[in-house]
């Protein structure tokens, strides 16, 4: 049991060290992080039937929040993705609605506006 508890504590380390690591985009990090975590949740999941609720609602809950943060930094990337897609191939209409709420195409030159910054 003394065994798991110390585990269980270097899993929450672990577990703060990658949701920092995702707030800050230090996705290094994430993968020398990623190889310790797996092996301690393994280690721990052999033996969770010895564990009390508290402790495995706790470390559920952590895993949950990084599991969220994984999923909001994919989104933030996927995002800046197809941004940057968008503006080194603009299109050449741009789509619009016309009085009657049909789509319609307006035809369009070259976009004279730079961002500089």
């Amino acid at each position: 049991m003394a065994h798991d508890r110390s585990a269980i504590e270097e899993l929450h380390e672990l577990i703060a060290k990658q949701k920092a690591a995702l707030r800050k985009a230090d996705y290094a990090s994430l993968q020398t992080l990623a190889p310790a975590v797996e092996r301690l949740s393994s280690q721990l999941a052999a033996g969770a039937s010895s564990l009390d609720t508290p402790t495995l609602d706790k470390l559920r809950r952590s895993l949950e929040e990084v599991r969220r943060l994984a999923l909001a930094s994919l989104s933030g990337l996927t995002a800046a993705r197809n941004r940057l897609e968008s503006l080194r191939n603009p299109q050449d209409t741009l789509m619009i609605y016309d009085a009657g709420g049909n789509v319609a195409r307006h035809a369009g030159g070259a976009c004279s506006i730079e961002r500089r910054g």
